[in-house]
């Protein structure tokens, strides 16, 4: 088996657990390494379904054109998100934005991405990874002819699951935006009718894909993977610090602009401690994540966003930027970048193989969604506060500093939670990352 597939194996089900040998770093104990049973619920794929492994390794060629694919398009996204966070305020006063959708040229890429990729992965498992990836000439083709295609996406695919997960994620987003406008509209009957299908979508959505994998059928997320403690606490964790790293990132921007009054050239070279800290923060986590526990990398990349977002707390607008500004943006990547990449390694660590690909899906999309909320609830937040405020003109530096300040507030308590999060859910968890013969 390839060490380097990313999709799911496609193996028979055996209804008896299956004794499997725990991967180094995780949970050693006098350098023992006890077996675990693990009762391994099939994960759905159809006979037809392939997978990189059913292959021989790919060439050098293959691989340095998927890498540069990947470098490229995450590169060209993080650019097109870095721009938009900077122009915002310009974007609003050109465009008239109300308040209430201030935040969603921002948030709307994330919800939009989490929303589709769950589905765009499905898609990629019935029809394979070369037709929905532009660079087909760099991927290996897919060997046999790909019949019926069109059928195999209606019957291979959780439609209905991914309508209802995407439109609960949609409808909460929407009915934050409207909120954070006016506290007032939750009591309208329009936007209480959305929040309430919204969250009966939540417990429906369990439901059904619960029953999808109890009958055997495709389900989006099989909710047998969050018997894993600590995949489900990352995802829980990756979730909250998305969203934190996304919100200081806004609001940093908001504050420079709106309460500061710099110019939008003059603020992106502010942020310019961003991609600085971020680029470190991978080379040294690279470095040393065999070598160290990885619960504490976590703790110490969110100790370190946390004292960042604390910072922007207590700032005060006629401070020098070097006071509070510069080490808040400098940490506020810290965590985001360790947990990223210390995540990926646990999933590799505490999966088989087989469903590796699955979770890793699972995994990003909740870290995309994961953005959109934490923008939609601290906007809630900062709109009320400013709202309730003292002053009388609501769009002035003053009064909107002081729903910033909250935002922060709110922000670093959600990073706080995090610490506390991962300081239970990660116990034990030990190194990851180690070379396994």
């Amino acid at each position: 088996m390839s060490p380097t597939s990313t999709s799911i194996e496609l193996v028979d089900y055996s209804p008896t657990p299956q004794t499997i040998t725990q991967p180094s770093g995780i949970y050693p104990k006098d350098n023992v390494i006890p077996p675990q049973i693990e009762d391994l619920q099939p994960i759905n794929a159809s006979v037809n379904s392939f997978s990189a492994e059913q292959r021989g390794s790919p060439g050098k060629g293959t691989t340095a054109i998927v890498l540069v694919t990947v470098v490229c398009v995450t590169m060209i996204s993080s650019m097109l998100s870095g721009v938009t966070a900077v122009v915002l305020p310009t974007m609003a006063r050109e465009l008239q934005l109300a308040p209430s959708v201030l935040l969603w040229p921002i948030s709307i890429y994330a919800l939009t991405c989490g929303c589709t990729l769950l589905l765009l992965g499905s898609v990629a498992d019935v029809v394979g990874s070369r037709p929905i990836i532009i660079a087909l000439f760099g991927l290996p083709k897919v060997d046999g002819e790909q019949k019926n295609i069109f059928s195999r996406l209606k019957d291979e695919i959780d439609w209905i699951g991914i309508a209802m997960g995407s439109a609960s994620v949609a409808l909460l987003s929407y009915c934050f935006a409207l909120i954070s406008e006016d506290t007032g509209k939750i009591r309208e009957p329009q936007t209480l009718g959305l929040l309430i299908t919204a969250i009966v979508l939540i417990p429906s959505f369990i439901v059904w894909v619960g029953r999808q994998e109890k009958l055997g059928r495709p389900a989006v997320i099989p909710n047998s993977l969050w018997r894993n403690r600590i995949f489900s606490v990352i995802c829980l964790g990756v979730f909250i610090t998305w969203g934190v790293f996304n919100g200081v990132e806004s609001y940093l921007t908001l504050f420079f602009q709106d309460v500061q009054g710099i110019s939008a050239i003059q603020t992106s070279i502010r942020f310019l401690p961003i991609p600085i800290a971020g680029a470190i923060a991978n080379v040294v986590v690279a470095m040393i994540v065999h070598k160290v526990r990885a619960d504490w990398m976590v703790l110490a990349g969110i100790a370190l966003t946390s004292i960042g977002a604390l910072l922007m707390c207590i700032i005060q607008p006629e401070w020098s930027y070097w006071a509070c500004a510069f080490p808040a943006l400098f940490l506020s990547p810290l965590s985001a970048d360790a947990l990223f990449t210390v995540s990926n390694l646990v999933i590799t660590s505490v999966f088989p193989a087989r469903t590796q690909g699955l979770a890793g899906g699972v995994f990003n999309t909740i870290a995309q969604i994961g953005k959109s909320v934490g923008l939609a609830t601290s906007a809630v937040i900062a709109a009320s506060v400013t709202e309730h405020s003292r002053y009388r003109e609501k769009e002035s530096p003053a009064a909107l500093m002081e729903g910033f300040r909250a935002a922060f507030w709110y922000l670093f308590a959600l990073s706080c939670a995090t610490g506390l999060l991962f300081t239970w859910g990660l116990r034990g968890i030990g190194k990851v990352g180690m070379k396994r013969e």
